[in-house]
C-alpha cells in the first residue's frame, strides 16, 4: 500500500479486531522489532481519572527540563496524530504512515489490535525520533494493557475508579491489584 487512504483505512480496521487482553502478542511484536521502547526512558502512567493530564504534565516538566521528550495518548481527540507527540507537537502524518507501513507486516502477523499497533508505532517512533525520555498513556489499563511492555523508569497510578469491570474487577482492591504497571 502506498497511498496514505488506504494505509489509514487500514490501520483503523484493525480497531474491529477488538480487546485482546494479554501481552504475548505485543511483546512478541516488540521484539520482532527489537524492542525500541528499550531505548529511551520512559514514564508509565495507569489509573482511571487524571491519566492524561498526568502525562502531559510529566512531559512539559521534561521538556523544560531540556530533554527531548515523547508522548503517547489515547484516544485523540480531533487528529490521529494528536497519540503521538515530540516535544509537545504532534507528529507529521507522513511520518506515523512511513512507520506504520515499516512495522505493517508485524502488525498483520502478530494480528495486532488497533490499540496495540498504535502502541507499537509509538515505540517505533520515539526510537526514531530519538526522543530522551517518553511518557506512556495506559489504554483499558491493568497489568495486561500492551503499554506494559515498557519497563519504565517511573511508575504512576492516579485516580482509581470501577471503569472496565469486566476486565479488571468489581472493586478497586481488585482494580489496583490489576493496575500494576510493568
Amino acid at each position: 500500500m502506498t497511498n496514505a487512504g488506504d494505509i489509514r483505512t487500514h490501520l483503523f480496521s484493525l480497531a474491529t479486531r477488538g480487546i485482546k487482553y494479554d501481552l504475548d502478542r505485543m511483546r512478541h511484536a516488540a521484539l520482532m522489532c527489537n524492542n525500541p521502547q528499550d531505548q529511551y526512558s520512559s514514564f508509565h502512567v495507569a489509573g482511571t481519572n487524571g491519566k492524561g493530564s498526568t502525562c502531559a504534565f510529566l512531559e512539559s516538566v521534561l521538556r523544560s527540563c531540556g530533554k527531548k521528550t515523547g508522548l503517547f495518548t489515547s484516544p485523540h481527540l480531533v487528529r490521529f496524530e494528536e497519540r503521538f507527540m515530540i516535544n509537545g507537537r504532534p507528529i507529521g502524518e507522513a511520518l506515523w504512515l512511513a512507520v506504520y507501513e515499516d512495522l505493517r507486516p508485524t502488525i498483520d502477523e502478530q494480528e495486532l489490535t488497533f490499540f496495540e499497533a498504535t502502541t507499537l508505532m509509538a515505540f517505533e517512533l520515539f526510537l526514531r525520533e530519538k526522543v530522551e525520555w517518553a511518557v506512556f498513556e495506559t489504554g483499558l489499563g491493568g497489568r495486561l494493557d500492551a503499554t506494559n511492555v515498557v519497563v519504565p523508569r517511573v511508575s504512576v497510578i492516579s485516580r482509581l475508579a470501577l471503569d472496565h469491570k469486566e476486565y479488571l474487577g468489581n472493586d478497586l482492591v481488585s482494580v489496583a491489584g490489576k493496575s500494576s504497571v510493568s
